[in-house]
């Protein structure tokens, strides 16, 4: 039989069953003070036999946290260790036919402003040459529009995860000035060489026919021309804001001169864009199966 104490009093005797109940009710605890025949002094009831066994724990076991890692596209395509074949396949969402009909209207656009430019020296009557001018600026705007979209969309076939430049920035940046002048070469002569990475990682160890990929001389070329074509357009507009020209109406020289570099700079610009615009369908219609 056991006693307890309750209020500094002590209570009992009760049996073995009446402590477990109590302890289970609340009304004593492991602290209270109990005490049996046999026994030298009260202890607490927790360090008795009364003392309910403990509840066994399953053991945890630690899991080493996940940390993750920043993406970061490679240059190439690598299969993991002891796999083979291309990476999985990949279909732009630019379409082939709007790319055809913007590079045909470019072309067309293109081509008339650039002929009514070579045109407009030779018009020496004031009125008609503000009309014709007129004309001239809003052709080559849209021209200027339908370039940017293009290259836009050249980036755009090519967006797989590992293409070096967004579309994004390939023709925002180049809007940047000075800046603009380096990064013309990563958006024309870069697309071309991405061009080319982009067919070995789809198609070249697939065993099938490669599409044709792009020349990288002629971008890289066009590059060149392209910053002697914007500096002399910066040189003209701050002649002209002077009220100056950059030659006078009776110098025939510099103007054949502004001519044929004006022809060479066009005919190097629709052979760099229908090069890139090839490799650009030729893609496309491989992912279509055509």
């Amino acid at each position: 039989m056991w006693y307890y104490s309750m209020n500094n009093q002590p209570a009992g005797p009760v049996d073995e069953a009446t402590i477990k109940s109590l302890l289970a009710s609340g009304t004593i605890s492991l602290n209270t003070l109990v005490w049996q025949e046999g026994m030298p002094d009260w202890k607490k009831l927790g360090e008795t036999i009364l003392a309910p066994a403990p509840v066994p724990v399953a053991p945890v076991v630690p899991v080493a946290p996940v940390i993750p890692q920043a993406y970061q596209p490679a240059a190439q395509y690598a299969p993991p260790a002891g796999v083979s074949g291309t990476p999985p396949p990949f279909y732009s969402q630019v379409k082939l036919s709007s790319l055809k009909n913007m590079f045909i209207w470019w072309l067309v656009l293109f081509a008339i402003s650039t002929v009514s430019s070579l045109f407009t020296s030779l018009i020496t009557d004031t009125d008609a040459l503000m009309t014709v001018s007129c004309i001239v600026s809003s052709v080559s705007l849209g021209a200027a529009v339908l370039f940017l979209v293009l290259l836009y969309n050249y980036w755009k076939v090519l967006q797989d995860g590992y293409a070096a430049v967004t579309p994004g920035k390939a023709v925002g940046y180049l809007f940047i000035p000075l800046f603009n002048f380096y990064w013309a070469f990563r958006a024309f002569w870069g697309l071309a060489h991405e061009q080319n990475k982009f067919i070995d990682r789809h198609y070249t160890a697939s065993g099938v026919a490669v599409p044709q990929k792009a020349n990288t001389v002629l971008p890289l070329i066009f590059c060149i021309f392209y910053l002697v074509n914007f500096t002399l357009t910066m040189v003209t507009a701050g002649l002209s804001a002077n009220g100056d020209t950059l030659y006078s109406s009776g110098d025939s020289t510099m103007t054949i001169v502004i001519a044929i570099f004006t022809v060479i700079f066009a005919a190097l610009e629709i052979i760099t864009y229908l090069g890139l615009y090839r490799t650009s369908t030729a893609i496309l219609e491989r992912q279509q199966g055509r």
